[in-house]
């Protein structure tokens, strides 16, 4: 019984990153064998040619795959070799059969096309026999040895070695070989008769095209099709691989997809991110729900009677993007304000806060940007409010906050791998409504409220040692205010110490030093503060005027502040943290009532 085996081609270039997988699927068997096309060609514009490519073909593309119809085009001067080349290591009968078409051809531009055989390539050496359809009939060619590349570029090292007859233009070939004798078949006419071959060199093979030098507006091109091969009972069928001839990302949200319909598919598998969806018989895709601005990669192969053959080459493409743009997503489980939120791995957490009627929870949510979905976590030790979170890794860490009448010195860390909570030493000053912010491996917790007294203290915690260390005291003293990050310096923006505050300080760390900035255009406590891009972006809050929707952007270069488009539901006591270079603000209080709304602001980076 013949073993039937599906044939898809790889192509590794040496002018292009395109590659043209193949693979050799046994249908009688679970096995699987990997052969590989080596594809020489050339991926440039050909500034000697002034023409117009035949058919369509672009001039950075001298071999065309289309299906299973392979496509050799010309060039307007040098005399290139094309040719793809498989390496093999089966030495006995092999049968391979083919269309050619010689239509396309002006032997002005070219010497012909044909089929190396019997070849092989060591240390980039080819050495092969080579059957060419040229002008005055069919050559019987040596080829080599010769450089690879060398050969590409145009080092015409064959030799003849015999000559035969050839009729018409459209050819139907068969080659026979086994290590030492050929046999051709044209159009069922029997044109070589047990040849023998004098050397025995190897068991590679593979089309080629071999151009003349010229210069003038003349383009040849050597079709081939309809590939087959039998060696000793085995017959293997090319099933091409499917090529994306569409990677579109100018809608919202969406990536639009489409590739070469291969006849013999049955269906298609499309890999999305490493995870693979069966399409079915269809050509296009649209994916969809997609984060402005994140990248993603696609592979297609087809799947056929015959088997599944390999994926194409990796297309990727980034979600077009709306920058100063607000989008509504999916809200939290449970309304909260006063909460901290940090990201950890491109999720953010949200953790604590105020519920409604004024409850305090011990609640984490995590919400997760690429599928706008939220998920519960492990809860805190206990219930609070007003804490500042900071992330190391993979590590929250969480300090002071309310609970109850209780001001808190309390530090935690919360392992995110583990889901579990480890105690660590109390900061020195207990406060709530305060801030805190991780710089080179340490965190900074500023500012705050003990109950009685706005709070101008810095302490720094070194997870390293465990260890606080009391830093030079905020000008400043304030709560309800935010931190910001850039480089080795922590801005303190806004909060209230009986005034609402627009007042900006910077504090270096390296120098124990602080020194004012440009104050923001809207004085306001209980806002939100990310950075994005070296920039800093501070939204909401709340001031003499009530909730604020007011956003605005600071430039630490030139020292200045930028309203932008303002946050669709203005909200007080909200968070405000980026991922993946957008930034979300979430919860807080709408009307004084705490809010589960989640709405994400595009930057332009």
């Amino acid at each position: 019984m013949k073993k039937l085996i599906c044939f898809i081609v790889t192509a590794l270039l040496l002018f292009s990153s395109l590659s043209l997988p193949y693979s050799v699927v046994n249908a009688e068997t679970t096995g699987e064998e990997t052969i590989t096309w080596q594809k020489y060609t050339h991926y440039l514009l050909d500034q000697a040619y002034s023409g117009t490519y035949l058919n369509g073909a672009l001039s950075n593309d001298h071999i065309i795959i289309d299906g299973n119809k392979m496509t050799f085009y010309g060039y307007g001067k040098p005399q290139y070799v094309d040719y793809l080349f498989m390496a093999y290591d089966k030495s006995n009968k092999k049968t391979f059969s083919f269309n050619l078409s010689e239509n396309g051809i002006n032997y002005h531009s070219m010497y012909g096309g044909g089929y190396l055989f019997n070849g092989k390539i060591e240390n980039n050496i080819l050495t092969s026999y080579m059957i060419l359809y040229e002008e005055g009939g069919i050559g019987l060619y040596k080829v080599g040895p010769v450089n690879v590349t060398s050969l590409n570029n145009g080092t015409h090292t064959m030799s003849r070695i015999a000559s035969f007859t050839k009729v018409g233009k459209d050819h139907n070939i068969i080659i026979e070989v086994n290590s030492n004798t050929l046999n051709l078949w044209d159009n069922g006419v029997q044109r070589i008769t047990d040849y023998q071959l004098k050397e025995v060199i190897g068991n590679g093979f593979g089309p080629i095209a071999v151009y003349k030098s010229h210069d003038c507006s003349i383009l040849s091109y050597f079709t081939f099709s309809d590939f087959k091969m039998e060696i000793e009972g085995e017959v293997v069928v090319i099933i091409p691989i499917p090529e994306f001839t569409n990677v579109e990302a100018n809608i919202p949200y969406q990536i639009d997809l489409s590739w070469s319909d291969i006849d013999e598919a049955t269906s298609y598998d499309l890999e999305i991110d490493d995870k693979v969806v069966n399409v079915g018989k269809v050509t296009d895709y649209s994916h969809l729900n997609l984060l402005p601005g994140t990248t993603h990669k696609y592979r297609v192969r087809a799947i056929t009677p015959l088997g599944i053959g390999e994926w194409s080459e990796e297309e990727y493409a980034t979600v077009y993007k709306n920058p100063n743009a607000w989008t509504k997503m999916s809200d939290m489980f449970i309304p909260k304000t006063s909460a901290a939120s940090v990201n950890v791995n491109n999720k953010i957490y949200v953790l604590g806060g105020i519920t409604k009627g004024n409850i305090a929870t011990k609640s984490i949510e995590i919400y997760d940007p690429l599928t706008n979905s939220w998920t519960k976590s492990n809860d805190m030790t206990g219930e609070r409010h007003g804490m500042a979170a900071a992330s190391i890794g993979e590590k929250i860490y969480v300090f002071g906050g309310k609970t109850g009448t209780n001001v808190l010195a309390t530090s935690e860390v919360y392992d995110t791998k583990t889901g579990t909570w480890t105690t660590l030493p109390n900061m020195p000053t207990p406060r709530f409504n305060t801030a805190a912010i991780s710089v080179n491996g340490k965190i900074y917790v500023i500012g705050g409220y003990n109950g009685n007294k706005y709070i101008d203290a810095v302490e720094e915690y070194d997870p390293a040692t465990n260890q606080w260390t009391v830093k030079q005291k905020m000008p400043t003293k304030r709560s309800i205010h935010e931190l910001a990050a850039i480089d080795n310096t922590i801005y303190v923006i806004g909060g209230y110490n009986g005034n609402y505050l627009n007042i900006v300080e910077a504090y270096n760390i390296s120098e124990d030093l602080w020194v004012q900035k440009q104050s923001m255009n809207t004085a306001r406590r209980s806002l939100g503060v990310e950075v994005v891009g070296g920039m800093i972006y501070a939204v909401g809050g709340i001031n003499q005027s009530g909730e604020l929707k007011k956003l605005e952007v600071y430039d630490p270069t030139t020292d200045t502040w930028t309203d932008k488009l303002d946050m669709p539901t203005p909200r007080g006591y909200l968070t405000f943290t980026s991922a993946y270079d957008l930034i979300f603000s979430i919860g807080g209080t709408l009307q004084g009532i705490p809010s589960s709304a989640v709405e994400m602001y595009e930057t332009p980076f």
